[in-house]
């Protein structure tokens, strides 16, 4: 559980798996407060309620991964080595000789 009023840190927080209070009217990672990964919070209602909400927040929640789940870089890898990639860069290699 993260406590901040970084706009970084809360994105940073959903990347580690971990779940963030936002000490802030309003965020612009709106997605992550969609999801119910992220809640906006009034500094007081932690001060005043902080074990209710730790709580709320730690309940068996399923991440989802709205941004992906980081394997971009190998699916292109693959797609390059075996198949349509490699047969379209050798056509692009011998469109340049």
């Amino acid at each position: 559980m993260v406590i901040t009023d970084s706009g970084g840190l809360q994105k940073e927080a959903y990347f580690a798996g971990k779940r963030a209070l936002i000490v802030m009217p309003d965020t612009g990672w709106r997605e992550l407060i969609e999801i119910g990964w992220n809640k906006l919070v009034n500094i007081h209602d932690i001060y005043i309620n902080y074990q209710g909400i730790v709580y709320e927040r730690s309940n068996s929640f399923r991440k989802t991964y709205i941004y992906g789940e980081g394997e971009s870089a190998r699916k292109t890898f693959e797609i390059l080595e075996n198949g349509i990639g490699r047969q379209f860069c050798e056509k692009k290699f011998e469109d340049i000789q």
